[in-house]
């Protein structure tokens, strides 16, 4: 029966396109996308109802054959334009606003859907049971160990390069812990508020090669962070998302120094920073891709850096099922350096999405993510990589995981025979990143 009404459709096809060289009119475009509505022939419909809409032909119920029709391919980006020009004809029609609303949703345009309900009837609300006022709406979880393999042959290094230096220390980066709390809270329909709390420590070994002998000091960085961050939803799929990102930073380690005769003093001392990264990003959602574009301003490790970013995620099925995301992003503080990221996603089982990215590019002083994620370490990152799981348990709760493999290099503090500093390129080594986490939606 399929296969008939397929053949009936693609009859139609050329009938209609014959007809429609010299003249499409209203009375043939509303029996044929009716009759492809009744029959489910969704890829009829699209084809006739594009061809009306390039012979100014255009009205509620075409553009709602139309939504419904990709709504059904699971097309909801392409939905999602039709749907909206279906309210512009009628804003009061309550089939139309849930469809625009169910589009927005499986489109990920959680704002634009937010946005919308205030429009909404009140018959309409209770059906979706969006009456009550919730002063939180999401609850985020997540964290876990960064595992390296950071380890130096400070034998090798005593017994060849001991006429070289008067020092040489190394910091090395063993094990990284991080966890966090996030709440997402609305404002207001167009307003939401995502605030987190995270800890990271950091275990550190610091090597000292002095004299022909080896001082070797394990002590942790500490870091305690909060991060707030706003969207505002503009209107007409803009978005505008300050951020603001705050890292109190403390530990204790050695300090050297040396006197006029070159005899070393080692003494603890304690270190307390306090860094942040304010970020601000407008966003624009169109049925094809998603564009953002950010700037930074951040204080880390006593300098100031500022960063630009473009972000593009194409969406060839205009729709969650397949993305494809390029990013580029300038960062200038003493120099001038430029960061490529790649990420390629999409749906490969029921309720199972899996992403893998990878990164091209020096990542020291480096903030991404709205200023989300700050790397502030000073083990610089040559290249990493990464794969990501998120699956979706039901409405209210998704579990993911997350795995970079992150190639680093540490810096060498040298004291000449001179007594001069000189920072020289340590080795690379590759650190194993995992995380998981919880989200759960009220």
């Amino acid at each position: 029966m399929r296969r008939l009404i397929f053949i009936a459709g693609i009859i139609t096809f050329f009938s209609f396109h014959g007809r429609a060289q010299s003249s499409v009119d209203f009375k043939t475009v509303d029996s044929l996308t009716y009759k492809f509505y009744e029959t489910q022939n969704w890829d009829s419909l699209i084809y006739i109802g594009s061809d009306a809409f390039k012979n100014n032909i255009d009205y509620f119920y075409l553009r709602m054959r139309m939504g419904i029709a990709y709504y059904e391919k699971q097309k909801f980006r392409k939905a999602v334009f039709h749907f909206k020009k279906a309210v512009s004809f009628n804003s009061t029609d309550d089939l139309a606003m849930e469809y625009l609303y169910y589009s927005y949703l499986f489109s990920g345009m959680k704002a634009e859907a937010n946005a919308l309900t205030k429009k909404f009837s009140e018959k309409l609300k209770e059906k979706l049971k969006l009456d009550k006022f919730k002063v939180i709406d999401e609850i985020n979880f997540e964290g876990g160990p960064t595992l390296g393999n950071n380890v130096i042959d400070t034998s090798k290094g005593r017994k060849g390069n001991a006429n070289n230096y008067l020092l040489k220390e190394d910091e090395l980066t063993n094990s990284v812990t991080y966890f966090s709390l996030g709440l997402r809270h609305p404002i207001s329909k167009n307003i939401s508020l995502f605030h987190s709390a995270s800890s990271i420590d950091i275990a550190k070994i610091q090597n000292i090669q002095v004299y022909n002998g080896l001082v070797a000091n394990d002590y942790h960085i500490y870091q305690r962070q909060y991060y707030i961050n706003a969207n505002f939803y503009l209107g007409n799929e803009f978005s505008f998302k300050p951020a603001f990102h705050y890292i109190n930073v403390n530990y204790d380690k050695l300090v050297y120094s040396f006197d006029a005769n070159k005899k070393l003093f080692l003494k603890q001392e304690s270190f307390i920073s306090n860094d942040f990264a304010a970020s601000a990003t407008i966003s624009k959602n169109t049925a094809a891709f998603s564009l953002s574009l950010n700037g930074v301003y951040a204080q880390l490790n006593n300098g100031k850096q500022k960063q630009a970013n473009i972000s593009v995620t194409i969406f060839p099925k205009n729709n969650q099922n397949f993305y494809i995301n390029s990013s580029v992003t300038v960062r200038k503080d003493d120099s001038v350096r430029t960061v490529f990221e790649a990420l390629v996603g999409g749906k490969v089982a029921k309720n199972l999405w899996i992403d893998g990215f990878i990164t091209f590019g020096l990542l020291y002083n480096y903030v991404e993510k709205n200023a989300y994620v700050v790397y502030n370490i000073n083990d610089a990152i040559f290249n990493r990589r990464g794969i990501s799981f998120n699956y979706v348990l039901n409405k209210n709760i998704g579990f993911s995981l997350h795995y970079q493999n992150i190639v680093k290099i540490n810096t060498s503090n040298i004291v000449t025979p001179d007594n001069k500093n000189v920072i020289r390129p340590g080795n690379n080594f590759i650190n194993h990143s995992i995380i998981g986490g919880i989200k759960w939606t009220l």
